[in-house]
């Protein structure tokens, strides 16, 4: 089924959602460096990634309670709030206090994603949605491969005025995904929320487990490897082509497993995923070097994708499965369990940095990356309904 075939809204949705993530993905890295070259502590960046994660599921509750207000209007105050803090930095550089920087983002962040999940639910028809799903995940690719390269080489030519110009283009961007959305279609909700964590589905207490085990994994390595690279080279442009090399090869992992899995070998891959990307921390035993964290980087994009897309697959599975009426309450019972993972995570990193010898932090990585095989145990008994009957995987 062509693109054409697909609706004026889906197609609207994927450019908004495309020049979002080539924003994001332009400055993503290049912040926690950014941060990094003003303390040379990990310190402020775990407050400043913990207070993102801490706010996302705050705001995942507020939005889901404001059921009034119009979808797309959460969308543009996400994509708004990312601008204003891409301007702040611009403005007032080094001024602007670490917490108000993790919040803001969060804030955004969780306005964002709560109003773009619920749309992608919304404006794809049901027989439309892996095509729009894939589609989303081809143009994410491409952004997410050329941004660091772009950030990466314009901070190596501009020197110091570097990080303003990457800054500066992403809120160029963030400004046209906030132009693109204003082409939405006014959506709301319909039914009043309800209570959280009232079970409704004989699988959601697994999900939900494995969640926080994936949450526990996440929360530390979204900005450890970026500052490992550039302790290590001191490069920002060999940061650009190893997050470019890296999402390039999970895109080719991800088609590659999306075109071998099939339901009966969701457990085997989500295994061989995790063992896979559990296994390769032990090279941070390792007197770190630019090609440990290379071949970590090979290792873990090209076998993430084993076990992200059936866990993913599984978690929207039972989601789908349940009734539409309670489509926002999942969300956002979701959104708390995996972001107190990674706050947790985030927290016990830093109390190890701050209290305990520096060679105990490789020991840490190696046991919170090694979360994944508790969460492939928590789902390895969520089925799929096939023929209208319950069948484990």
């Amino acid at each position: 089924m062509s693109f054409r075939a697909w609706t004026k809204q889906m197609r609207t949705l994927l450019w908004t959602g495309f020049l979002f993530t080539l924003a994001y993905a332009l400055s993503a890295a290049f912040i926690n460096v950014y941060l990094w070259n003003q303390t040379k502590s990990f310190i402020p960046l775990a407050v400043f990634n913990g207070l993102q994660f801490a706010m996302m599921p705050v705001i995942f509750f507020l939005a889901s309670r404001l059921w009034r207000v119009a979808i797309g209007t959460f969308l543009r105050t996400g994509i708004f709030l990312h601008g204003v803090f891409y301007g702040l930095i611009l403005l007032l550089d080094n001024r602007l206090p670490v917490s108000v920087m993790g919040i803001l983002l969060g804030m955004g962040a969780g306005f964002y994603w709560y109003a773009y999940n619920l749309l992608a639910l919304r404006v794809t028809e049901r027989h439309l949605r892996g095509k729009f799903q894939s589609g989303v995940g081809t143009s994410n690719s491409i952004a997410l491969v050329t941004a660091p390269l772009l950030s990466g080489f314009i901070i190596m030519m501009a020197k110091e005025v570097g990080y303003t110009l990457v800054f500066g283009l992403s809120l160029l961007f963030f400004g046209l995904s906030f132009w693109t959305s204003l082409r939405l279609q006014k959506t709301n909700e319909q039914d009043r929320p309800m209570r959280l964590f009232r079970r409704r589905h004989p699988n959601w207490n697994r999900v939900l487990t494995g969640n926080f085990f994936q949450g526990l994994r996440e929360g530390v390595f979204v900005f450890i490897l970026s500052i490992m690279v550039i302790i290590v080279t001191g490069s920002a442009w060999v940061l650009g082509k190893y997050v470019a090399l890296t999402a390039g090869l999970s895109a080719v992992s991800y088609f590659l497993v999306g075109r071998m899995l099939s339901w009966n070998r969701y457990n085997e891959f989500m295994l061989i995923g995790s063992l896979a990307s559990s296994i390769a921390l032990v090279l941070f035993l390792f007197e770190p070097n630019y090609w440990i964290l290379l071949v970590y980087g090979v290792i873990s994009a090209l076998f993430a994708p084993f076990f992200l897309v059936p866990f993913g697959t599984r978690v929207f599975q039972v989601i789908d499965e349940a009734h539409e009426r309670f489509e926002r309450e999942y969300m956002v019972e979701r959104e708390i369990v995996i972001n107190s993972g990674r706050v947790l995570s985030i927290a016990v990193f830093a109390i190890t940095y701050h209290y305990l010898p520096e060679n105990t932090l490789p020991l840490y990585l190696l046991i919170a990356g090694s979360m994944q095989i508790l969460a492939v145990l928590c789902l390895r008994r969520v089925g799929f309904r096939l023929n209208g009957m319950w069948e484990d995987a």
